[in-house]
């Protein structure tokens, strides 16, 4: 099974809540692992969770794990996309090793 470490460096509006969403594309199947600001601990499906205010998050970093699965017969490309209140932030595209493998990505959001 693969690893993808990567880290983002995100810029903060000025004010507000921040939301996160994860999208798993090429119609594979997958699921994350985070533990947000407040130290609550969010599994599977990341649609819309507050991390926490502007205020509350600058200056950390949040590390993320997700586990993308192949289960595309047409394909063994998997790709992860970080949005952060709607905005897409980031895309990292990875192909599995074989079909029906999985892939870590593993990420680290830095705050600023």
């Amino acid at each position: 099974m693969k690893q993808k470490k990567t880290t983002i460096t995100y810029t903060l509006p000025a004010q507000g809540k921040v939301k996160l969403t994860i999208v798993f594309g090429d119609k594979q199947k997958g699921s994350s692992a985070l533990q947000n600001f407040n130290k609550k601990y969010v599994v599977g499906d990341v649609t819309g969770v507050v991390l926490g205010s502007v205020n509350e998050i600058k200056g950390k970093s949040l590390f993320i794990s997700s586990m993308v699965t192949d289960i595309n017969p047409s394909t063994d490309w998997t790709s992860i996309t970080y949005s952060i209140n709607d905005e897409d932030v980031k895309t990292y595209e990875e192909e599995t090793d074989s079909p029906n493998d999985s892939i870590v990505y593993a990420t680290t959001i830095k705050f600023v």
